[in-house]
């Protein structure tokens, strides 16, 4: 939630096809270390379309993520509800963890080529 247009702007100004996302050093901390991570063509498409929307601003400070957390956090839990999962399932550590070991998984392959 804390992702905003700095972390990206060198890259998405320059026209690289896969951006970087830079986050500052407090990021890099502890056992929820953000790690290196990058977006593809698709998520840069999106980035751009939400900017000429006015959904993103292109200012330094702008969200990258136009919600609340708590608004993120309502909406997964709702989904999880919705989809009928049990209610002892952590719903948003499960979300985050999807992603992150999708993560570490692309992270793994890239590294073997």
């Amino acid at each position: 939630m804390g992702l905003r247009y700095r972390h990206v702007m060198e890259d998405l100004e320059n026209g690289t096809i896969r951006v970087a996302i830079r986050l500052e050093p407090q990021f890099d901390v502890g056992k929820k270390a953000a790690g290196y991570t990058f977006l593809g063509l698709g998520s840069v498409a999106l980035l751009k379309e939400c900017i000429k929307e006015s959904i993103v601003e292109p200012k330094l400070d702008g969200r990258l993520i136009a919600r609340s957390y708590y608004g993120v956090w309502a909406a997964v839990h709702r989904a999880g509800r919705k989809a009928e999962l049990d209610p002892k399932i952590q719903t948003c550590h499960g979300f985050r963890k999807y992603f992150e070991n999708a993560r570490t998984k692309r992270t793994l392959t890239m590294r073997r080529r």
